[in-house]
């Protein structure tokens, strides 16, 4: 069971409280699941200077197995390079999209090689496999949005 810092939770409450209008018990009861719930959001899990949490949510995925903990950075890569395609049902891609800039089929697959087999090392905290004409750009986006 998780040990609660009750006193912060409650101090929490009563500035939650002090905010709102109306109702008296009404409020004190908002103010109350709104502070508890404040407090059992899990704190976001920072490695090596990595946000992992942060990372996991975008759809990063964690691999831990043979003493390696790693996540891998594949399923991100489109979104934070702005990268957007369309595809034909035989799954070719029709067109593609870089940051709303019509860019050749060719070119989407030199964006996706500098993510496309991308990871961090969290033992380490460094990026590996991160290739190809884009990799400053993907790297540069990275840091910035996940590195803490």
């Amino acid at each position: 069971m998780k040990n609660y810092n009750l006193s912060a939770i409650m101090g929490r409450a009563w500035e939650i409280y002090r905010t709102l209008t109306g109702d008296r018990i009404a409020k004190l009861s908002y103010a109350m699941k709104f502070a508890w719930a404040e407090a059992k959001v899990p704190a976001d899990e920072i490695l090596n200077g990595w946000n992992i949490t942060k990372l996991e949510k975008a759809g990063a995925n964690r691999w831990t197995k043979y003493g390696k903990d790693r996540v891998y950075l594949s399923r991100i890569g489109d979104a934070l390079m702005g990268l957007e395609l369309d595809f034909y049902k035989s799954g070719n891609v029709c067109g593609a999209w870089l940051n709303n800039e019509k860019i050749s089929n060719r070119e989407s697959f030199r964006v996706g090689e500098a993510y496309s087999r991308a990871y961090i090392d969290l033992a380490s905290g460094k990026v590996y496999e991160c290739v190809g004409r884009y990799a400053d750009d993907f790297m540069e986006k990275l840091n910035a949005t996940f590195h803490a």
